[in-house]
């Protein structure tokens, strides 16, 4: 009885622990949950003359690119802004000079453009990760890598959407290996954007993006068919890149003139085909007269 008094004992004494230990380690894990951001972004739409205009992505590869999309946030510019992440999560410059860090950038920009997150190797991937599951929980946000890079952090992080950058690769090759990294977008150079590889790899429900560095990039990324066009962030991409309006049309409705014209003419022709109707009759019944002779 002694001995199963005591077991009962240090059996209560363990759940006692467990219980306790429970409730601080939850406690523990709700002081530091990630923030939560759930705001989707309304992107700006460029007024051109064209029918379907392509998403325009600024590529932040400078702290003066920087200054210019958050001067621009309530007026003209790019829906996707593109940011550099190294392996500590900060957000850094083409030559790998801090300028900024993510969560302020993306206050300013919340809301108003989709972030895109570019990272070059797997530290820099899983910092990401790290970064979205402790830091902030982002649901309108992108990264953009090499296949294997987007793969494996779309692995861990589905809510994220995936752009895959490739090079040199066929308009299949495109299409299988984005499917393979669970990426919905293609970054392609300009020399790869032909109108029939992007028309291909879009038929198969895969956006595809173009860089263009000048003007006639623009209007060879426009005529590609591409979805969105990865340039500087500039007004100039709106009012300046795109083409110009079209000139007006003249009135192309029929005049009394025009209409008596075109009248006499059927009349004509319907007179030239009736002659044409009588000699053939004409001549074959001259024909079948001379058989029967």
């Amino acid at each position: 009885m002694a001995g199963s008094r005591k077991n009962r004992m240090y059996g209560a004494a363990l759940t006692l622990v467990a219980v306790i230990c429970g409730a601080l380690f939850s406690t523990a894990v709700h002081a530091h949950a990630a923030e939560h951001s759930s705001v989707l972004a309304e992107t700006y739409t460029a007024q051109t003359q064209l029918v379907d205009p392509p998403t325009v992505v600024c590529d932040v590869n400078s702290a003066e690119t920087l200054e210019k999309i958050l001067s621009s946030v309530g007026g003209e510019r790019p829906s996707n802004a593109i940011f550099r992440m190294n392996a500590a999560a900060q957000i850094v410059d083409e030559y790998g000079t801090v300028f900024g860090g993510f969560v302020e950038i993306y206050k300013k920009i919340e809301g108003k453009i989709i972030p895109v997150v570019s990272i070059s190797a797997q530290a820099e991937a899983d910092a990401l990760v790290i970064f979205l599951t402790e830091e902030i929980e982002i649901l309108d946000i992108a990264i953009l890598g090499a296949p294997e890079l987007v793969k494996s952090v779309r692995e861990r992080c589905p809510s994220i959407r995936g752009i895959i950058r490739v090079s040199d690769m066929g308009a299949y090759e495109c299409v299988k290996t984005a499917s393979m990294s669970r990426a919905g977008t293609i970054l392609l150079p300009l020399k790869d954007a032909t109108y029939d590889t992007v028309t291909y790899i879009q038929s198969r429900f895969k956006a595809v993006w173009t860089e263009a560095g000048d003007e006639m990039d623009v209007r060879a990324s426009i005529t590609s068919g591409a979805y969105g066009i990865v340039a500087e962030a500039s007004s100039t991409m709106y009012t300046g890149r795109f083409p110009p309006p079209m000139p007006a049309c003249p009135s192309t409705l029929p005049t009394a003139d025009s209409r008596q014209r075109t009248t006499k003419i059927l009349s004509a022709a319907r007179a030239r085909r009736s002659r044409r109707a009588q000699r053939m009759w004409s001549w074959t019944a001259c024909s079948q007269r001379t058989e029967r002779s």
